[in-house]
Protein backbone atom coordinates (compact mmCIF):
# COMPACT_ATOMS: atom_id res chain seq x y z
CA UNK A 1 0.00 0.00 0.00
CA UNK A 2 1.42 3.37 -1.04
CA UNK A 3 1.65 6.15 1.54
CA UNK A 4 2.80 9.76 1.64
CA UNK A 5 5.62 8.80 4.00
CA UNK A 6 6.59 6.00 1.59
CA UNK A 7 6.95 8.51 -1.25
CA UNK A 8 8.96 10.78 1.05
CA UNK A 9 11.18 7.85 2.09
CA UNK A 10 11.81 7.07 -1.57
CA UNK A 11 12.97 10.69 -1.98
CA UNK A 12 15.10 10.54 1.15
CA UNK A 13 16.76 7.30 0.04
CA UNK A 14 17.75 8.95 -3.25
CA UNK A 15 19.54 11.55 -1.12
CA UNK A 16 21.19 8.94 1.14
CA UNK A 17 19.20 10.24 4.11
CA UNK A 18 17.60 8.27 6.96
CA UNK A 19 13.98 7.15 6.63
CA UNK A 20 11.12 8.76 8.51
CA UNK A 21 8.19 7.04 10.23
CA UNK A 22 5.67 9.80 9.52
CA UNK A 23 5.53 13.33 8.16
CA UNK A 24 4.62 14.62 11.63
CA UNK A 25 7.41 13.04 13.68
CA UNK A 26 9.23 16.36 14.07
CA UNK A 27 12.64 15.47 12.63
CA UNK A 28 14.24 17.93 10.18
CA UNK A 29 13.65 15.54 7.26
CA UNK A 30 10.01 14.94 8.24
CA UNK A 31 9.39 18.68 8.68
CA UNK A 32 10.78 19.41 5.22
CA UNK A 33 8.73 16.59 3.69
CA UNK A 34 5.59 17.89 5.38
CA UNK A 35 6.31 21.41 4.12
CA UNK A 36 7.03 20.39 0.52
CA UNK A 37 5.00 17.24 -0.21
CA UNK A 38 1.52 18.73 -0.81
CA UNK A 39 2.61 21.66 -2.91
CA UNK A 40 4.94 19.54 -5.07
CA UNK A 41 2.22 16.90 -5.55
CA UNK A 42 -0.25 19.59 -6.67
CA UNK A 43 2.31 21.22 -8.96
CA UNK A 44 3.00 17.87 -10.61
CA UNK A 45 -0.73 17.15 -10.97
CA UNK A 46 -1.23 20.48 -12.76
CA UNK A 47 1.69 19.84 -15.13
CA UNK A 48 -0.02 17.19 -17.28
CA UNK A 49 -3.41 15.68 -18.14
CA UNK A 50 -2.85 12.58 -15.98
CA UNK A 51 -5.35 9.81 -16.76
CA UNK A 52 -5.55 8.64 -13.14
CA UNK A 53 -6.61 12.17 -12.12
CA UNK A 54 -8.99 12.91 -15.02
CA UNK A 55 -12.65 13.42 -14.21
CA UNK A 56 -15.82 14.55 -15.99
CA UNK A 57 -18.73 16.59 -14.69
CA UNK A 58 -21.62 18.77 -15.82
CA UNK A 59 -21.04 22.16 -14.25
CA UNK A 60 -23.67 23.93 -12.17
CA UNK A 61 -24.60 27.31 -13.59
CA UNK A 62 -24.35 30.13 -11.06
CA UNK A 63 -27.22 32.60 -10.65
CA UNK A 64 -24.81 35.54 -10.93
CA UNK A 65 -23.57 36.55 -14.36
CA UNK A 66 -20.19 37.93 -15.42
CA UNK A 67 -19.90 41.70 -15.56
CA UNK A 68 -18.99 41.59 -19.25
CA UNK A 69 -17.52 39.37 -21.95
CA UNK A 70 -19.54 36.21 -21.27
CA UNK A 71 -23.19 35.33 -20.65
CA UNK A 72 -22.83 32.57 -18.05
CA UNK A 73 -20.54 31.44 -15.28
CA UNK A 74 -20.18 28.07 -13.58
CA UNK A 75 -18.71 26.91 -10.31
CA UNK A 76 -15.64 24.73 -10.81
CA UNK A 77 -15.49 21.50 -8.76
CA UNK A 78 -13.82 21.86 -5.37
CA UNK A 79 -11.13 19.35 -6.43
CA UNK A 80 -10.41 21.13 -9.76
CA UNK A 81 -6.70 21.47 -10.55
CA UNK A 82 -6.63 22.04 -14.31
CA UNK A 83 -9.04 22.13 -17.24
CA UNK A 84 -8.54 19.51 -19.94
CA UNK A 85 -11.53 20.35 -22.15
CA UNK A 86 -14.88 22.16 -22.06
CA UNK A 87 -17.91 20.94 -24.02
CA UNK A 88 -21.22 22.69 -24.80
CA UNK A 89 -23.23 19.47 -24.62
CA UNK A 90 -22.78 15.91 -23.48
CA UNK A 91 -20.43 15.34 -26.42
CA UNK A 92 -16.81 14.28 -26.54
CA UNK A 93 -16.18 15.68 -30.02
CA UNK A 94 -17.29 19.29 -29.80
CA UNK A 95 -15.06 21.53 -27.67
CA UNK A 96 -15.62 25.07 -26.51
CA UNK A 97 -12.62 27.23 -27.30
CA UNK A 98 -13.96 30.54 -25.99
CA UNK A 99 -14.04 30.34 -22.20
CA UNK A 100 -12.19 31.81 -19.25
CA UNK A 101 -11.27 30.34 -15.88
CA UNK A 102 -11.17 33.15 -13.36
CA UNK A 103 -11.31 33.72 -9.64
CA UNK A 104 -14.06 35.76 -8.01
CA UNK A 105 -14.40 36.84 -4.42
CA UNK A 106 -17.77 35.29 -3.63
CA UNK A 107 -17.91 32.20 -5.86
CA UNK A 108 -14.23 31.29 -5.85
CA UNK A 109 -12.89 29.86 -9.12
CA UNK A 110 -15.41 29.95 -11.95
CA UNK A 111 -15.57 29.07 -15.61
CA UNK A 112 -17.14 31.72 -17.86
CA UNK A 113 -18.54 31.14 -21.33
CA UNK A 114 -21.52 31.91 -23.59
CA UNK A 115 -23.04 28.41 -23.43
CA UNK A 116 -26.05 27.64 -21.19
CA UNK A 117 -24.95 24.04 -20.50
CA UNK A 118 -21.32 23.11 -19.93
CA UNK A 119 -19.57 19.80 -19.42
CA UNK A 120 -16.03 19.80 -18.08
CA UNK A 121 -13.18 17.31 -18.33
CA UNK A 122 -10.53 18.22 -15.79
CA UNK A 123 -7.59 17.11 -13.67
CA UNK A 124 -8.77 16.65 -10.10
CA UNK A 125 -6.75 16.89 -6.91
CA UNK A 126 -5.66 13.38 -5.93
CA UNK A 127 -4.39 13.08 -2.37
CA UNK A 128 -4.50 9.28 -1.96
CA UNK A 129 -1.17 7.82 -3.16
CA UNK A 130 -2.94 4.52 -3.95
CA UNK A 131 -4.95 6.26 -6.69
CA UNK A 132 -1.80 7.69 -8.27
CA UNK A 133 -0.07 5.80 -11.04
CA UNK A 134 3.18 4.17 -9.78
CA UNK A 135 5.22 6.10 -12.36
CA UNK A 136 3.67 9.37 -11.11
CA UNK A 137 4.60 8.44 -7.52
CA UNK A 138 8.19 7.81 -8.63
CA UNK A 139 8.35 11.16 -10.44
CA UNK A 140 6.95 12.83 -7.32
CA UNK A 141 9.64 11.17 -5.18
CA UNK A 142 12.35 12.47 -7.53
CA UNK A 143 10.79 15.96 -7.47
CA UNK A 144 10.76 15.89 -3.68
CA UNK A 145 14.39 14.71 -3.62
CA UNK A 146 15.29 17.60 -5.90
CA UNK A 147 13.67 20.08 -3.49
CA UNK A 148 15.26 18.52 -0.39
CA UNK A 149 18.81 18.08 -1.75
CA UNK A 150 20.16 21.44 -0.61
CA UNK A 151 18.36 21.78 2.75
CA UNK A 152 19.21 18.22 3.86
CA UNK A 153 22.45 17.33 2.06
CA UNK A 154 23.80 20.86 1.49
CA UNK A 155 24.92 19.77 -1.97
CA UNK A 156 24.39 21.58 -5.24
CA UNK A 157 25.94 18.68 -7.15
CA UNK A 158 23.46 16.27 -5.58
CA UNK A 159 20.64 18.67 -6.47
CA UNK A 160 21.79 18.56 -10.12
CA UNK A 161 21.70 14.74 -10.07
CA UNK A 162 18.19 14.84 -8.56
CA UNK A 163 17.11 17.29 -11.29
CA UNK A 164 18.32 14.88 -13.99
CA UNK A 165 16.61 11.96 -12.24
CA UNK A 166 13.37 13.94 -12.00
CA UNK A 167 13.42 14.83 -15.71
CA UNK A 168 13.91 11.15 -16.62
CA UNK A 169 11.20 9.96 -14.22
CA UNK A 170 8.75 12.60 -15.45
CA UNK A 171 9.35 11.66 -19.09
CA UNK A 172 8.73 7.99 -18.26
CA UNK A 173 5.57 8.80 -16.28
CA UNK A 174 4.16 10.94 -19.11
CA UNK A 175 5.03 8.27 -21.68
CA UNK A 176 3.30 5.52 -19.70
CA UNK A 177 0.31 7.79 -19.10
CA UNK A 178 0.11 8.59 -22.82
CA UNK A 179 0.02 4.90 -23.71
CA UNK A 180 -3.27 4.61 -21.84
CA UNK A 181 -4.92 7.15 -24.15
CA UNK A 182 -6.79 5.92 -27.23
CA UNK A 183 -5.88 7.55 -30.54
CA UNK A 184 -7.51 10.96 -30.72
CA UNK A 185 -10.36 11.22 -33.21
CA UNK A 186 -10.57 14.65 -34.77
CA UNK A 187 -13.87 16.03 -36.06
CA UNK A 188 -14.44 16.04 -39.82
CA UNK A 189 -13.20 19.20 -41.53
CA UNK A 190 -15.41 21.43 -43.66
CA UNK A 191 -14.17 19.84 -46.89
CA UNK A 192 -15.31 16.38 -45.71
CA UNK A 193 -18.75 17.55 -44.53
CA UNK A 194 -19.24 19.53 -47.78
CA UNK A 195 -18.81 16.33 -49.81
CA UNK A 196 -21.62 14.55 -47.91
Amino acid sequence: MATESGICNSALSKLGNNRINSLTEGTPAANLCLEQYGKLRDHLLRSHDWNFAASRVKLAQLSSTPGFGYDYQYALPSDWMRTISVHPADSRRQHITDYATESTGAEGRVLRTDYPDVYLRYVRKVEDPNVMDPAFREALAWRLALELAVPLAKSGALRDRMAAGFEDALAIAKSIDGQDDPPQTLPDGSWVTARH
